[in-house]
């Protein structure tokens, strides 16, 4: 099998669980600086994946994946959902405040 086929595989191994995940955040969307249970999962799947966890603020979080010394790379993300109605087909979401 070539190096192009082996990442293929490996990708579409990797789909069923990231289009759950994708789903789910979707589904359960929370407004900025209430998303707790949006950080919550994802320190989860963070830790379950070998990173170390590290909170920061009220619902930031920060994975550490240790690989020895050497570069470092950093990925940032938004978690917050915007207070817009999604209506996808396969769902639809009302981004839910807790105030």
């Amino acid at each position: 099998m070539g190096a192009v086929q082996e990442i293929i595989g490996s990708l579409q191994e990797q789909l069923p669980w990231q289009s759950e995940l994708y789903q789910h955040f979707h589904r359960h969307p929370e407004l900025g600086l209430e998303e707790h249970d949006t950080s919550a999962r994802i320190a989860s799947e963070l830790g379950a994946l070998g990173y170390e966890i590290h909170k920061i603020g009220g619902t930031g979080i920060v994975g550490v994946l240790a690989n020895g010394q050497g570069p470092a790379e950093l990925a940032r993300a938004d978690i917050h959902a915007l207070p817009v109605t999604e209506n996808t087909g396969d769902w639809t979401t009302h981004p839910r405040s807790k105030a």
